[in-house]
């Protein structure tokens, strides 16, 4: 009976010991497959992007903190409609002392000089299309007029197009929104477009539509909205349901890979993942450029078109650049 048992417990602990071999193994190829598929996707994605250097020359002097340009477009195969305009134009500031974020929205009419463009104006939302037309780099001059506007040193930059974004959302499994009213858009879609009040799962398609509606409301909203979304991906992205499978880590692979141009590579990829994380509530500071009462925007009409510009005066983003660059310390 003795020897029986002991027998036994052999047989345990030699399949135990072949179980985690096993598990090794496959976390090990693992681990193997998502670099060496990262890093393939970001040398797609960023091999054409180096940056310029700032064109900041106000002795303006930053420490400790990292800015990434965030740019949402229709995509490249959107002539028609404007594919390379900048609907979606925001920075995720990053201060990596005291581990705190922001989010800043850059409303799409803004109203300023266009780098390399004969010092025309145009509406901020056209600096990328141009950039890619003159063959320039779009992610450069629109790198270069924000910060014109905001006052801070744009390290890395990311454009993004909606299909990307839409396919994203749908790899992993939708994303959470919680609404305290229902919303509706009637106008923009060639239907009534609502999603009720209290937590929503919304698909790609649908988070898409609750980003961009503007006519129900204004494009501040919408800008709320986004940063919304952006927030409700990033919780999604980093469920242990979505780093632990393979299929759905290649899938993100593969829609960014398509859909997304930055100059971050692979290696820097690295350094910044680390602060996703403080992208919550207890870290996260959330401002948006705007028109209200004691908003630093005013809105009017300049050759027949609507747009936006500083309160204090045209091409003046004095209070502009002040807010931005203090944002941490509010």
């Amino acid at each position: 009976m003795i020897n029986k048992l002991k027998n036994i417990i052999t047989t345990k602990k030699s399949f135990l010991k072949r179980f985690s071999f096993f598990v090794f193994i496959f976390l090990f190829l693992f681990v193997i497959f998502i670099f060496l598929k990262a890093g393939y996707t970001f040398s797609l994605i960023s091999s054409d992007y180096t940056f310029w250097q700032s064109s900041i020359d106000d002795g303006y002097e930053e420490r400790d903190r990292i800015d990434i340009l965030i740019l949402g477009m229709r995509g490249d195969d959107d002539v028609q409609y404007g594919g390379t305009l900048t609907d979606s134009i925001m920075i995720l500031s990053i201060d990596t002392k005291n581990n705190k974020t922001a989010f800043i929205s850059i409303p799409r009419d803004l109203y300023t000089k266009i780098p390399r463009h004969d010092n025309k104006r145009e509406k901020i939302n056209f600096a990328y299309a141009f950039g890619e037309n003159k063959k320039i780099g779009g992610l450069n001059i629109s790198k270069d007029v924000i910060e014109s506007i905001t006052g801070i040193v744009i390290d890395y930059a990311v454009a993004i197009d909606f299909k990307t974004f839409e396919n994203l959302i749908d790899v992993v499994g939708g994303i959470d929104v919680y609404l305290n009213k229902e919303f509706t858009e009637a106008s923009q879609w060639g239907f009534e477009f609502t999603i009720p009040a209290g937590k929503n799962t919304i698909d790609g398609k649908t988070a898409l539509y609750y980003a961009r509606s503007r006519f129900s409301t204004d494009d501040f909203d919408r800008s709320r909205r986004q940063q919304d979304v952006l927030v409700s991906l990033k919780n999604k992205l980093l469920n242990t349901g979505v780093l632990v499978n393979p299929l759905k880590i290649n899938e993100i692979f593969n829609s960014i890979g398509k859909g997304v141009k930055t100059n971050i590579d692979f290696t820097t990829s690295l350094r910044l993942i680390k602060y996703i994380k403080y992208m919550d509530s207890a870290h996260l500071t959330r401002k948006i450029i705007d028109a209200s009462e004691n908003g630093l925007l005013q809105a009017g009409k300049i050759d027949d078109s609507y747009v936006l510009y500083p309160k204090i005066g045209l091409d003046n983003f004095t209070d502009i650049k002040e807010e931005i660059r203090g944002i941490f310390k509010q």
